[in-house]
């Protein structure tokens, strides 16, 4: 067993072999940038069919929506208008209806809440030319 120790000691350690290297930033940079290449041009064909689908997808609904919205911005301009010509026009056939019956006072009360200062003041000046005391008989 002696024989066995002193052999153990005399043995040279297994040479370990040289440490690499450690790459430059700059090779570390290369390597990252290339592997992100190799990985774009492998995924590339297989998502490029696929986000095209999906912008597709994505343009249809928004025309779908904006037509949508123009539909409805149809429709209430519409009534709006009609409800604007209703108020415009009931109340020009309300003052005149009121002047023509003699009730001066009650066409322009209606003249000032429809038209507004500058409708109720015209009013005021018609009245005045009708009541002038230069007008013809």
């Amino acid at each position: 067993m002696e024989d066995a120790a002193p052999a153990a000691e005399n043995a040279k350690p297994e040479a370990l072999p040289p440490p690499k290297p450690e790459p430059s930033p700059e090779e570390k940079a290369a390597a990252e940038s290339a592997a992100m290449v190799q990985a774009l041009m492998t995924a590339l064909p297989v998502l490029a069919p696929a986000y095209v689908q999906m912008k597709s997808q994505e343009l249809d609904a928004i025309k779908e929506n904006n037509a949508k919205q123009a539909a409805l911005w149809e429709k209430a301009l519409t009534l709006e208008s009609v409800f604007i010509g209703l108020v415009l026009f009931g109340g020009f056939f309300a003052t005149a209806m009121l002047a023509y019956v003699n009730q001066v006072a009650s066409a322009e009360k209606v003249a000032f809440a429809l038209f507004g200062f500058i409708g109720g003041r015209g009013f005021l000046h018609i009245r005045g030319l009708i009541n002038s005391a230069t007008k013809r008989d």
